[in-house]
């Protein structure tokens, strides 16, 4: 007689409980490399996004003009206006000079752009833009200089309305350039026009290395805005001023 064996179940339950575990292994190996493509998938769209932004999100000069004045390089001292050296502590440039105080027959006095204005919009293609981050960064004839829009000192942004305000809206269909409304400057909107005027007397009396241009001269100012992307704006200073208040750069 055929001896019956006994341990078919056995082998049976064995085999399965190992398929099930590869087969739970499978299942883990899967969401693992699920949830890693899924989070390479979000971190290559925020890298293309990113990406995108620095090369879009720029500023696009409409305009650029310079004024024209009757510059000082004298220092003196700002205590008692006596003539000082520019070492000394307390010595500032006279600057701008005006009326009476207008000879340019002197040594220290000449013909020089003051204040660069400039009218900007947003680059086709460019998101919302917010002036209030941006940096700019001005390559002059004498070096590099660097400072934020914030710097109201530079950027001569004043509390001052309407044509005296040298920072300012020039078009605005909502309200974004708005600061009162706590968002900063914002640039929205392909129609959006601002003003930013940069005071290259009071730039170079708060300690940076570039003053006002003189006839001829040449600078490059990069500005920054805060995704990254950077807008390169040329000035060209025309070779006489002689006779000119105003003059496009």
């Amino acid at each position: 007689m055929l001896e019956e064996r006994t341990d078919r179940g056995q082998v049976g339950i064995g085999t399965l409980i190992v398929f099930i575990a590869m087969v739970l292994v499978a299942a883990i190996a899967a969401g693992v490399l699920i949830n890693t493509a899924g989070f390479l998938q979000t971190q290559s769209e925020q890298t293309g996004q990113q990406s995108s932004s620095q090369v879009t999100d720029r500023l696009e000069p409409v305009s650029k003009t310079g004024n024209v004045s009757v510059y000082n390089s004298t220092y003196i001292n700002s205590s008692n206006g006596n003539v000082v050296s520019p070492d000394d502590d307390n010595a500032t440039i006279v600057g701008v000079e005006s009326g009476s105080g207008e000879n340019l027959s002197a040594t220290n006095q000449s013909l020089a752009v003051n204040e660069i204005s400039m009218v900007v919009q947003k680059s086709p293609g460019a998101s919302d833009i917010n002036m209030s981050a941006t940096t700019f960064e001005f390559v002059g004839p004498d070096g590099t200089d660097r400072y934020a829009f914030t710097n109201e000192t530079v950027v001569n942004k004043t509390d001052s309305t309407g044509p005296d305000d040298r920072t300012r809206t020039l078009q605005d269909d909502d309200d974004s350039l708005n600061e009162s409304r706590g968002n900063g400057l914002i640039l929205n909107s392909r129609t959006d026009r601002l003003v930013v005027s940069l005071d290259l007397v009071k730039a170079v009396n708060s300690g940076f290395v570039n003053g006002p241009l003189e006839p001829g001269d040449t600078a490059t100012i990069r500005v920054n805005t805060e995704s990254g992307a950077t807008s390169i704006i040329r000035i060209q200073v025309p070779q006489s001023l002689s006779g000119e208040e105003s003059v496009e750069l």
